[in-house]
């Protein structure tokens, strides 16, 4: 009768490497002779067989071909042994097994009591180091024999878990060392079962991957590698616009013109902070928004309206002095400390103290004021005569000659009288000077008023002579009303025996260009 030795390990998870979790181990180390069951709780034995049980010492490290553990479960008592472990399945596994072949070796590997896959080793006294992998997820299992594939088999579809393996002397005896069964599933073929990949369905997520940011997966599975908030503000992206800058992120104070958004609001605003379309520096006046380039300049306001220096807002005319300082901004020549060019109509120094008309103060400004210097002179000023002054700048005011006789005074003796002056016929007896020579009521001859001229006889009858001290170019004659009598005689000796009796002016023009004029009494 077959006795089964049925070894029923509970399966517990835990992580013996980066790349795979243990579903099963044992390595008998702690086992004496004697019944399985009596040397370990976790092995139950329907059967009541033995198990010469031996161990060499040292400790579990992996069922490796470097494995020195010598500690056997050895079937050797002769009777046909079949031992089962209940395992619990994963999508792909990997068994590890040390084996001693004395007579053969012989491993099944069940879902439900069914056969996936078995394997049968009559090599004779052999250590071996066996590595099975069962695939249900490329329907495949591996046998390899020291890390060499020896074998290779297919599963059929319809099997997709691994519930117990057994092990048999069925084809010989053998002592079996080690046990050691791991999940090794990786789906996506990527290097990393499914402990130590994160996402074992997409080949570019496991350990030592680049992690590509902002992608919202852990693609190196270090859940310290930063996907995303790279900044360790406390905000993600895309809320938080700067990333890798941990000042930047929604709710920070925004600082104006440092060309960040420093919020993440793009309604609060960084530059151009008066909405007119330019930004700072550009615009020299970011609070103003009549002020920035292209602005019409308002001259005088004490702004840089374009914001452009060279457009002038004072002392257009670039003579140094601002207005209103500078009282015509547009004239060079006009500024505080220029020259004041009296009569230009121009406060050319920009005080009005300093006087550009009326210059002595009378009231009147020339050319209205015939003597801007005279304030005793100007248009309504009482006309004084004979002081040789226009005192109220009116020509038609007589300052002289008030008789209208053709004569000023004093040449003319009486200016009241238009029939006393130089020019008049003395009229004997009436006691006035009527020619103006000094004498009164004198028949005497007329003196010449110019040039030392004499004219004789004077009175006349027929003949005048004239002597002079200057040469003669001709000689004229006119009665008073001045009609001329005798025209441009050019000789010192003049006939009036033809002249009616009176008295006449005589004009003597000499070769130099003047004139004389004198008077005679024709009797």
């Amino acid at each position: 009768m077959k006795k089964i030795l049925i070894i029923i390990i509970a399966f517990n998870f835990w992580i013996i490497n980066a790349f795979s979790q243990a579903l099963m181990n044992e390595d008998f180390e702690s086992y004496d002779q004697g019944p399985i069951a009596n040397q370990n709780p976790g092995w139950s034995d329907f059967t009541m067989a033995t198990a010469d049980v031996k161990w060499d010492g040292g400790d579990f490290t992996a069922c490796t071909e470097q494995d020195n553990n010598r500690a056997y479960l050895s079937y050797t008592s002769g009777d046909n042994v079949e031992s089962r472990v209940v395992v619990s399945s994963a999508t792909q596994m990997q068994l590890d097994l040390h084996v001693v072949n004395e007579t053969g070796f012989h491993i099944r590997f069940n879902q439900d009591n069914e056969n996936i896959f078995e394997y049968i080793n009559s090599i004779n006294i052999q250590e071996i180091s066996y590595k099975f992998i069962i695939d249900f997820y490329n329907l495949k299992a591996e046998v390899y024999i020291n890390d060499t594939l020896v074998q290779t088999s297919s599963i059929e579809n319809n099997y997709n878990n691994l519930t117990s393996i057994d092990f048999s002397n069925s084809f010989g005896k053998f002592k079996l060392g080690c046990i050691y069964l791991t999940d090794i599933t990786d789906i996506d073929n990527d290097g990393y079962t499914i402990y130590s990949d994160c996402d074992d369905n997409n080949p570019d997520v496991h350990p030592g991957a680049t992690e590509i940011v902002y992608n919202g997966i852990d693609d190196d599975c270090n859940p310290a590698t930063l996907d995303n908030d790279l900044d360790q503000d406390g905000f993600n992206s895309p809320a938080d616009c700067d990333d890798n800058n941990p000042n930047v992120h929604p709710g920070a104070t925004e600082i104006v013109y440092n060309g960040l958004d420093d919020d993440c609001n793009p309604a609060t605003l960084d530059n151009d902070l008066d909405q007119d379309g330019f930004n700072s520096p550009a615009d020299c006046d970011d609070n103003n928004p009549d002020v920035h380039p292209g602005a019409t300049e308002i001259v005088y306001n004490g702004i840089d309206d374009d914001c452009n220096p060279a457009t002038l807002d004072n002392d257009l005319d670039q003579d140094g002095f601002n207005s209103p300082e500078d009282c015509d901004d547009n004239n060079p020549d006009v500024h505080p400390g220029a020259t004041e060019i009296v009569y230009n109509g121009i406060d050319d120094d920009c005080n009005p103290a300093t006087l550009d008309n009326d210059l002595d103060q009378d009231g009147f400004n020339i050319p209205e004021d015939c003597d801007d210097n005279n304030p005793d002179v100007h248009p309504g000023a009482t006309e004084i005569a004979y002081n040789g002054v226009d005192d109220d700048c009116n020509p038609a005011t007589l300052e002289n000659d008030l008789d209208q006789d053709g004569f000023k005074s004093p040449e003319d003796c009486d200016d009241n009288n238009p029939d006393v002056n130089p020019g008049a016929q003395e009229i004997p007896n009436n006691g006035i000077d009527d020619n103006c020579d000094g004498s009164v009521d004198e028949t005497a001859h007329i003196k010449s008023i110019k040039h030392g001229i004499k004219i004789l006889p004077n009175p006349c009858i027929n003949i005048l002579s004239i002597e002079a001290e200057e040469p003669i170019e001709n000689v004229s004659v006119f009665d008073f009303q001045g009609k001329e009598m005798l025209i441009e005689y050019r000789s010192k000796t003049i006939p009036v025996n033809q002249l009616p009796s009176g008295i006449y002016v005589i004009r003597i023009k000499y070769t130099n260009g003047e004139n004389s004029v004198a008077t005679f009494l024709k009797i």
